[in-house]
């Protein structure tokens, strides 16, 4: 008896991927790291942690139903949440992409279907060598808290 491709494309498709970028040792930049830990490991769920959000992630996404990507931001005055929408225009001049240009890839090239998440979390120090403020640490628990109820 020979398995139905289609079936086996539907089995292999996991809930959620979430996606934490920043540089754990730059300060706040590890917050999403920091979440990511608060969260710990679910059968819902798979982790991945970069430092940079690169095109050949967008591969890796369309296993999954739903992605999260969690990041540092200094311009966010709270925890934020939201719904992304693909991009395809090219960030100009850089060696890395945001968030939506990797969903668009991933529509693109792998047939993405699902839902996408941005999570922001405030930040202000980005010193290499340093901790996460407290006040960073108390936003990662905040975001764990909202990311938990989408997985």
């Amino acid at each position: 008896m020979t398995e139905n491709p289609r079936h086996a494309d539907a089995i292999r498709v996991q809930e959620t991927l979430l996606v934490a970028c920043g540089n754990t040792l730059r300060g706040d930049d590890a917050a999403a790291h920091a979440v990511l830990e608060l969260i710990g490991s679910g059968t819902n769920h798979t982790v991945r942690e970069v430092r940079q959000l690169t095109p050949e992630l967008a591969a890796d996404i369309a296993q999954f139903s739903r992605v999260v990507f969690i990041d540092a931001d200094a311009g966010a005055k709270g925890v934020i949440t939201e719904a992304l929408r693909a991009k395809t225009t090219r960030s100009p001049l850089t060696h890395s992409a945001t968030p939506e240009e990797i969903v668009a890839l991933a529509k693109t090239l792998f047939g993405f279907t699902g839902e996408a998440f941005l999570c922001r979390i405030p930040a202000q120090r980005f010193e290499a060598g340093e901790l996460p403020a407290p006040r960073v640490l108390q936003f990662a628990q905040e975001a764990a808290l909202r990311i938990a109820g989408l997985i």
